[in-house]
């Protein structure tokens, strides 16, 4: 009979060490689809960086949590296969993942899963009428109604040429613009290029006679580069503004020089997070994107430490009661509308290009 009872108080052990339900791979799961090659990697690896640099400084609070990364090299084709590969077996409990595109592709499936998706967007329509997907960061429309204000305030000119990339981000970054200039200050589309477009000597010809007034560039860094390098080269000068991606050109581009001067509204990293980042990986490149996944990589660790009993939808109300929070990009708060959706907004500032450096001016 003992021995009977050994058997079956082993064959019960062994049972309770490989069943699921109590293993350690009960662990929350976060899922990451980005950008870790392909164009605009450099955004999609910012990105990560802000999430291990997270787990690195607090491994108390994310250590229990399993991230698991899927590239999709910036092709929307490749989001459903890399969602199902995060989402095979056990899956996960939370999304992270950048850009509009991702939002439209992936929603019926994070519908369907109830699963929380964390976006690294700015384009505010792309969430609306989804509950379950918020945005981590700011909308266009903020973004540009500072740098209008600016413009307005300070530049003073009666419009305002641009010159825009054939991509979704570039060109709503030029309507919000728009919109936020109004009548009295038009904007004219000088230009429609091609987001990979190099040969701007033509069109610079062409705008002569902007020379006076402030120019746009909503263009992508290797465009911005060969645009300016090339104005160099055709002896025109002119001042100029754009996104955040003027930054980025910055630190491409070499020679400090080519983009001084270039104006562009972003949020704005501590000095003690711009020192951690630049130590672990050596750069400062799109440092709004790896603080606001930093900062959602913290505020998830904290949320899912509540427990297994937390999940989709309950996830959302718990980011819901976030207000004025201290993040490395200022202090957030969750914010709702019918016409935005739901993100976070954080503190937005102008910056001017000095020394390679995207120096805050209002």
């Amino acid at each position: 009979m003992k021995l009977i009872y050994f058997i079956f108080v082993l064959i019960f052990a062994i049972a309770v060490r490989i069943d699921p339900a109590v293993s350690e791979d009960q662990n929350p799961r976060i899922g990451v689809i980005t950008f870790l090659s392909g164009p605009n990697a450099t955004i999609g690896t910012a990105i990560r960086n802000g999430i291990e640099l997270a787990r690195h400084q607090r491994p108390e609070l994310l250590q229990m949590i399993d991230f698991r990364y899927e590239d999709d090299q910036c092709d929307p084709k490749l989001d459903i296969s890399a969602y199902r590969k995060l989402t095979n077996g056990r899956g996960i409990d939370v999304l992270f993942g950048i850009g509009p595109a991702m939002v439209n592709v992936l929603w019926p499936y994070v519908e369907r899963d109830k699963i929380p998706f964390i976006n690294f967007n700015f384009e505010a329509s792309s969430v609306v009428g989804k509950p379950l997907v918020v945005r981590a960061m700011n909308h266009t429309g903020q973004y540009q109604q500072a740098l209008a204000s600016h413009l307005i305030n300070r530049e003073k000119s009666g419009d305002y040429p641009v010159i825009v990339g054939e991509h979704p981000f570039l060109q709503a970054m030029s309507r919000s613009l728009t919109d936020a200039l109004g009548r009295q200050y038009p904007v004219r589309e000088i230009a429609t290029v091609l987001p990979t477009e190099t040969d701007f000597r033509p069109l610079i010809l062409k705008i002569r006679s902007y020379r006076d007034k402030p120019v746009g560039l909503f263009l992508f860094p290797e465009s911005l580069i060969a645009f300016l390098k090339q104005a160099r080269w055709l002896g025109f000068s002119a001042s100029y503004f754009g996104t955040d991606l003027c930054e980025s050109a910055a630190k491409l581009a070499g020679d400090p020089s080519l983009l001084e001067g270039c104006l562009y509204a972003d949020n704005e990293a501590s000095e003690a997070f711009r020192s951690d980042y630049r130590g672990k990986y050596g750069n400062e490149a799109q440092l709004a994107f790896a603080g606001s996944a930093y900062d959602m990589t913290v505020l998830m660790g904290e949320v899912l430490q509540q427990g297994r009993s937390i999940k989709g939808p309950g996830v959302i109300d718990a980011l819901r009661k976030v207000s004025r929070r201290k993040g490395v990009l200022g202090d957030f708060s969750f914010t709702s509308t019918e016409s935005t959706g739901s993100f976070f907004e954080y503190p937005i500032h102008v910056k001017r290009i000095g020394n390679g450096r995207g120096v805050v001016v209002d």
